[in-house]
């Protein structure tokens, strides 16, 4: 399949884009092939899983493993080509899982639950190798729990209408704040408080983007408004995950520009995209050779219509209002809001 492309590939863009969602009744895996400047080559395939299981939520690699997830079904691992390998029982007893790990960058080893959407899940840690696995108990959730974040000494949840904090290095001590957001949350990130040993600091959009001030002692949750633009795919750069973040990506609620909030001067820059299209979520992918700055990176993601092809889109994080560095033309349309993935080439 030729891949046209418009404008200069960064060279040290090696790997593949891939992004997941359903399409009808099944889930369908979307990948692109870089390298060398070039476009290689672009396939998709869908996840073939058993009738009760669902997947296309989220895609993950851990382990050496190419995983596919939903919220409330087990990880379905894919090939290299993504034909479905199978089944994967990272929670053991064929848990059911939630949608969206979280990766720990130091340590490597992954942070899920299971049981998600219930007050009682449990909290799994597995090693990075995938060969042991450590879980606790969750206690006290006031409402159902469905997402979780990680800073360097602490563990989020996010429960409906409340979130949840505990230490790392403790087996209980779950303490509950009210957030009294009645919209769905998503949480960008989370880090600890600078000030406060036990507090922690964390990004979510209601869809507003807001940050939250939890403390040990007080019931409820600080909540100021950064920007209250309704927006969604709330990004960072993720290997600073658990450390307060300088920069915070996100996309403009009806998918008409990517948006870049400078946490520190407040500043918000914007790219649009041509009128009658949308973009969906646009991921952070660090570049090697601007690895001092914190916005020193590539933002990666579709932009599409209703037309027979879509666009793989190349932004420069730190001039996200110049046009796009390159974009690839896919000859297929790919559907929006899908969830993407960065897996670089192994060196």
């Amino acid at each position: 399949m030729d891949l046209d492309v418009e404008g200069l590939l960064p060279h040290d863009l090696d790997g593949r884009y891939l992004c997941v969602g359903p399409s009808g009744r099944r889930s369908r895996v979307h990948a692109l092939e870089l390298g060398e400047g070039q476009a290689l080559s672009y396939r998709q395939r869908a996840v073939d899983v058993d009738d009760a299981d669902r997947s296309g939520a989220a895609l993950i690699e851990f382990a050496g493993r190419l995983l596919s997830l939903a919220d409330g079904s087990p990880a379905y691992e894919l090939g290299p080509d993504l034909s479905t390998v199978g089944s994967v029982d990272l929670a053991g007893g064929l848990r059911r899982i939630g949608a969206h790990p979280r990766l720990d960058p130091v340590s490597g080893e992954l942070h899920l639950i299971s049981s998600p959407g219930t007050r009682s899940p449990l909290l799994h840690i597995i090693s990075a190798g995938g060969l042991t696995r450590r879980t606790r108990a969750v206690h006290g959730a006031p409402s159902a729990v469905r997402d979780l974040a990680l800073t360097e000494r602490h563990v989020v949840l996010v429960a409906d209408g409340s979130i949840g904090v505990s230490r790392r290095d403790e087996d209980g001590g779950w303490s509950w704040y009210a957030t009294d957001s009645t919209a769905p949350v998503t949480l960008v990130c989370a880090n600890d408080d600078n000030v406060d040993e036990d507090g922690v600091v964390a990004l979510a959009t209601t869809p507003a983007l807001e940050r939250w001030t939890l403390h040990r002692g007080r019931s409820a949750v600080g909540r100021s408004v950064i920007d209250g633009d309704p927006q969604s795919f709330g990004r960072i750069n993720e290997s600073r995950t658990g450390w307060p973040p300088r920069y915070v990506y996100a996309v403009e609620d009806l998918g008409r520009s990517v948006l870049k909030h400078d946490l520190v001067t407040g500043a918000r820059t914007s790219h649009d995209v041509r009128s009658g299209r949308r973009c969906g979520e646009f991921l952070f992918v660090a570049d090697p050779g601007r690895s001092t700055s914190h916005d020193g990176g590539w933002l990666l993601g579709l932009v599409g219509d209703d037309s027979d092809h879509t666009d793989f889109v190349v932004l420069d994080a730190a001039d996200l209002s110049a046009p796009a560095v390159a974009t690839v033309r896919v000859p297929r349309r790919v559907p929006g809001g899908l969830r993407g993935l960065w897996v670089p080439t192994p060196l």
